[in-house]
This record gives structure tokens, sequence and C-alpha cells, in this order.
């Protein structure tokens, strides 16, 4: 929904409801979760392209910091064997792509 309201036009609704979603994954999912380290790569592409340049900048050194914490946690699932393989791939690609 928040990049439909930025190829609308809407990048203040865009930026309220992204900065939402970040902070419910960052309380329900953790802060080193491959969902909320998507939510924090969305959210600073919204605020590049709105001119936030110093908050955008933050949050690419939080995704940087949290990154290792994440394969990290990804990689022990997978040898607990909590996760499968496929889907720590899947996860992966959601934090990268």
């Amino acid at each position: 929904l928040a990049n439909s309201l930025s190829s609308m036009g809407e990048m203040l609704e865009a930026r309220r409801l992204q900065e939402n979603v970040l902070e419910g994954r960052k309380r329900v999912l953790g802060e080193d979760h491959p969902h909320t380290l998507s939510a924090i790569k969305s959210f600073r592409s919204t605020l590049e392209v709105m001119g936030e340049v110093e908050k955008a900048a933050q949050l690419s050194q939080d995704f940087y910091r949290l990154l290792p914490l994440c394969l990290r946690k990804m990689s022990s699932s997978i040898r607990g064997e909590d996760l499968e393989v496929h889907d720590a791939l899947g996860l992966l690609e959601v934090v990268l792509v």
C-alpha cells in the first residue's frame, strides 16, 4: 500500500504508513527479523525521495548493523532445523532485494 501511495505522489501518507509498519515489525518480530529489515529499506527509500537524507542515512546504518545479526539468527535456525533451507533463502531474498 505504501508503495502505491508513493507512486501516486502521496509521499507523506506513504511515509506515515511505512514508519508505522517499521515500528510494528520491530515490536512484534524484533529489529533483526528479515521482514523488519525489509521495512527499514522501504522506509529509507521513501525518506531519500523526500529529501530526509539524515534520517535515511541513520536507517542505512541500522540496516547494515542489523544484517549480520539477522543472518546469524537465520543460520542458527537452519542448523536447528526450525527453518527449512528454502524458507531461509526466501527470507534472505526479502532482506537483500
